[in-house]
């Protein structure tokens, strides 16, 4: 019996040496995977893998096509899920801790935080997160975008469309397509579609060899080319519409095809100065003009203020931007205006096209200076406004930059008028005096020499009143003068 037992153990010994045991799965999870999360490796059937499409990936990572890792697009991060994972002051915006006074520069890209309160608030492109309320870049409804009640979530193309039922299904779906779990479907397997085509299952739809909904379909370096529906290697750029989409349109500025249809921006409406966008020094991109409209936008601004506003524009389109006060231009230039402000008070910017739109974007900037000190201290702009002015001597008037000031003189009856004027040039600028009748229109005299001492006759009016403007010889002009009025004899 002790043998039988003997021999019965050294055969299992020998089974047991000869059986080889299977390795441990490398990975269970992506977070297992060195580096975890952020290592960007995939874990699949236990091995720890790179990527080969970008819809491997979490919604907010792209495939890198060079080192076949998942990465985070721009201006995306792991920092934070909600405001409170931040420094005091500082917002969660789409993982990043970002401060509304100081933008981030993250690799080569520039991060900011936009407040919002509805989509309207944000750029073309993004979307307001209701839980946060700041804009975040619209990844679609996979992301969290809700889509409206009547439609459902794509979890094939991440966009929401037109959702069905079965008293709906024909009206929305079509004859052929059926409606199943409210979605319009063409296919739940291969066996759903013809020849040569393959079932998306979570779009719903039958593709060909290369078909694709986004880029994320696609196996990188390829992208999903929208004019065509397949994945492609990525074109040049575009010189004309016939290279985009049907529903896209080729901007040369940049190469790119960009949605055809124009879309109001987040600054809409905004089409005259009553209804003007209220601006601060700052960057507003992705601002568009649709067809003859313009794009009132309104900032207040300091007397001494220099002002410059550029827009970014294609350049090889028509473009025209003004910067106005309440009664004038000031500025009028295809893509950058630039004025020294005289008066306190608001001013606007004006942007129209003549091309079917216009994608563009604006840059304010406004550098204090010193106030100038108005005498009179009350604008005089027009002839109906001017400024009566009497026999005698008047010191210490002040012309301010972009600024004109009118004065009316009233001589006895017959009489003519004799101006003479006392200034430095070179202390401010050049002035220009003009003398007008008394419609305050036609011209009699000017004084544009630019000289110390200008002077400014007439023998007589056509009615009762003299008119006389005083001006810079260039907007930025600010100077001082001294003036003599006499009445004179025919």
């Amino acid at each position: 019996m002790r043998a039988i037992v003997y021999v019965v153990l050294i055969g299992a010994a020998a089974c047991h040496k000869g059986s080889k045991t299977a390795p441990p799965p490398e990975c269970e999870a992506r977070a297992d995977c060195l580096g975890g999360l952020a290592g960007g490796e995939l874990c699949v059937l236990g091995k720890c893998v790179g990527c080969t499409r970008s819809n491997q990936c979490r919604i907010s990572e792209l495939c890198d096509p060079v080192q076949r890792l998942c990465t985070l697009r721009a201006c995306f991060g792991d920092e934070c899920a909600a405001h409170a994972d931040c420094k005091l002051g500082a917002f969660c915006v789409q993982g990043l801790c970002l401060s509304p006074d100081h933008p981030r520069t993250v690799g080569s890209n520039t991060c900011a935080v936009q407040i919002c309160g509805g989509n309207r608030d944000c750029n073309v492109g993004q979307r307001c997160n209701q839980r946060t309320f700041v804009c975040e870049q619209d990844l679609g409804c996979l992301a969290g975008s809700p889509c409206a009640a009547s439609q459902v979530c794509n979890p094939g193309s991440g966009l929401c469309e037109q959702g069905c039922t079965a008293d709906t299904a024909v009206q929305v779906c079509g004859p052929l397509v059926p409606c199943s779990a409210g979605r319009c479907v063409q296919c739940a397997s291969d066996a759903g579609c013809g020849p040569g085509l393959t079932c998306d299952v979570a779009a719903g739809i039958c593709r060909g060899p290369s078909g694709c909904a986004t880029s994320r379909d696609c196996e990188i370096p390829r992208t999903c080319d929208r004019a065509t529906s397949t994945c492609a290697l990525p074109r040049g750029p575009c010189a004309s519409n016939e290279s985009c989409a049907v529903d896209e349109r080729c901007e040369t500025r940049t190469g790119k095809c960009v949605p055809g249809a124009c879309l109001p921006d987040r600054l809409d409406p905004a089409g005259d100065a009553a209804h003007a966008a209220k601006v601060a020094p700052g960057s507003y991109p992705l601002l568009t003009l649709c067809g003859r409209e313009e794009d009132w936008f309104s900032l207040d601004l300091l007397s001494g203020d220099t002002v410059q506003v550029v827009a970014d524009a294609d350049p090889l389109g028509s473009f025209d931007l003004q910067l106005r006060d309440a009664a004038n231009i000031l500025d009028d230039e295809g893509f950058a205006v630039l004025r020294t402000i005289g008066t306190t008070g608001r001013y606007f910017v004006r942007a129209r096209t003549n091309d079917a739109s216009a994608l563009y974007g604006l840059r304010v900037q406004v550098a204090h200076g010193a106030a100038c000190p108005h005498n009179p201290p009350d604008p005089h702009p027009t002839a109906l406004t001017a400024l009566p002015l009497g026999a005698g001597p008047a010191y210490d008037f002040a012309v301010c930059p972009t600024e004109q000031t009118w004065f009316s003189l009233r001589p006895p009856a017959g009489q003519g008028v004799d101006l003479t004027f006392s200034l430095s040039p070179t202390a401010g600028g050049a002035l220009v005096f003009t003398l007008f009748d008394s419609d305050g229109k036609s011209a009699l005299a000017e004084d544009a020499s630019g000289t110390s001492a200008p002077h400014l006759a007439a023998a007589h009016a056509a009615g009762e009143l003299f008119f006389l403007r005083v001006m810079g010889e260039s907007p930025s002009v600010r100077n001082r003068y001294d003036a003599t009025v006499r009445f004179t004899l025919p």
